[in-house]
């Protein structure tokens, strides 16, 4: 069983977790902000685990149902924010914002997949999917069939429109480990 979802997501997670992380914080707290980000973008995807364990993939239950959902994301947004309140952040409102626009944007780009069964974006009021017009994104295979030739062909496509997204987040590492020293404006560089 491989659980892996697609790279928009991951790297929206990334992208995300690193624009919301605290610059001024050690950059252990830093890396977890992103890892949690790109945990919330994918959060969605979980609803695979039980049609892999051989649930029907069929309406709420199925892969792009209930979890999909904007209730869903707000949901774990008003969670997210009831938790960061109990514990006396400052930064309660932000957190629920980020988590619900991160659970949120899973559906998003699951709506503009070029294949796939739509997203309930009226569910409890309806069970109509929806697509959104612009169907840019192909739709990778789950579990092992992702390691097919057309998996790989759709992953690759998804990392090359997701690539300024990955490079945004991982630039400050690349400067950090390609940039060489840093050299303040009085400071003499040895010859």
């Amino acid at each position: 069983m491989v659980f892996i979802a697609g790279f928009g997501h991951i790297a929206v997670g990334l992208a995300s977790g690193r624009l919301f992380a605290d610059p001024r914080a050690r950059r252990r707290r830093a890396w977890l902000t992103i890892a949690g980000a790109v945990a919330l973008a994918m959060l969605p995807d979980s609803d695979l685990l039980p049609v892999w364990l051989g649930v029907r993939d069929h309406g709420l239950c199925g892969h792009r149902g209930i979890l999909h959902t904007p209730l869903f994301a707000i949901a774990v947004g008003l969670t997210a924010f009831l938790i960061c309140r109990a514990r006396g952040s400052s930064r309660a409102i932000r957190a629920g914002l980020v988590a619900t626009l991160l659970v949120a944007s899973h559906g998003l780009l699951d709506a503009m997949a070029q294949d796939g069964r739509g997203i309930l974006f009226a569910w409890p009021f309806s069970e109509q999917r929806f697509h959104l017009p612009w169907r840019w994104i192909p739709d990778a295979p789950t579990g092992l069939r992702l390691f097919t030739h057309i998996g790989m062909r759709h992953l690759g496509l998804e990392f090359v429109y997701f690539f300024p997204l990955v490079v945004y987040t991982l630039r400050p590492l690349w400067h950090r480990f390609f940039a060489g020293p840093a050299s303040s404006p009085g400071q003499r560089l040895p010859a």
